[in-house]
């Protein structure tokens, strides 16, 4: 490997930790919010239900902020383009953009449509995508899991689920 390919891949690596670290650093915003609306159902802050994914979230936004920190210190930001167009090139982060997009998608719906119906579809969009295998198998695997969800979850444990 030339300096010059060594050079691009640790500038890369450094612009993925900059997005990374600016994921997490939206994450730990999102637990902070959410855990600050639980802590008035305890009697001491201690107790609440939101004080440990308070805590948890503030040290996730803590550690976010010195990677963001470290790495426009680095000037990670200046590579951001080339980095994306490679990504785009790259078979691997299509798939996975893919899957967090389905992903993302199912997540949104949920408490919009019926869970078992909504846990259906996007196991069946999951095979389908990856072509697992036939189509009959992913429809019974797809309606078994979210039918199994339903029995132990709904019925066994008498747990309402979204």
């Amino acid at each position: 490997m030339s300096s010059g390919e060594k050079q691009k891949t640790q500038d890369h690596q450094n612009t993925s930790d900059l997005l990374v670290g600016l994921l997490f650093l939206g994450l730990a915003v999102f637990i902070i919010v959410e855990s600050a609306g639980m802590l008035h159902r305890g009697q001491y802050l201690v107790d609440a239900p939101g004080f440990i994914p308070l805590l948890m979230g503030v040290s996730l936004l803590v550690l976010s902020v010195i990677i963001i920190t470290q790495m426009i210190i680095k000037k990670a930001y200046l590579d951001v383009a080339g980095w994306t167009l490679d990504n785009l090139r790259n078979d691997d982060f299509k798939r996975w953009m893919a899957v967090f997009g389905i992903t993302a998608v199912y997540f949104i719906l949920v408490g919009r449509f019926s869970f078992y119906v909504l846990t259906f579809a996007y196991l069946l969009a999951m095979f389908l995508y990856f072509r697992s295998t036939k189509i009959w198998l992913m429809l019974l695997v797809s309606f078994g899991v979210s039918l199994l969800v339903y029995l132990v979850f709904y019925l066994g444990f008498r747990m309402p689920l979204p």
